[in-house]
């Protein structure tokens, strides 16, 4: 049975696996080994909107994240993710995250909320 890839990026190495309880491929499509141990990967789904983030699990379990009413105001803005947040997230859950993934909240967070204007990002990335 062939998949319709249906996102908004298109996958780097074949048809996608892992997908959302809606359907909608993920951007993460690939785990990479950190040494003897892979670590769970927090990731979004590859579409417009974003509602959720996801947890791919070295098994292949996808798992939906959901925000947290314990969470301040500067976890979500419509349909985009504070980077700061999203970095929490993946620490609170042990995840790590890919470039690309993160690269992508970067953009819709510059897109949505910072109206274009990628200068003003650096306020919102995460802090060591």
């Amino acid at each position: 049975m062939s998949i319709k890839y249906t996102g908004l990026i298109s996958p780097l190495d074949g048809a996608p696996k892992y997908f959302s309880e809606r359907g909608i491929p993920l951007i993460t499509q690939w785990l990479e080994d950190a040494g003897e141990e892979i670590s769970p990967v927090l990731t979004m789904e590859n579409y417009e909107k974003w509602y959720c983030m996801y947890i791919i699990y070295p098994s292949g379990k996808v798992e939906k994240v959901t925000p947290s009413l314990e969470d301040t105001c500067d976890t979500w803005y419509d349909h985009a993710v504070y980077p700061s947040y999203f970095h929490l997230i993946a620490e609170r859950f042990g995840c790590t995250y890919d470039n690309r993934t993160f690269a992508l909240v970067c953009e819709r967070f510059v897109e949505d909320v910072l109206d274009g204007k990628w200068t003003a990002l650096s306020e919102y990335l995460p802090k060591e």
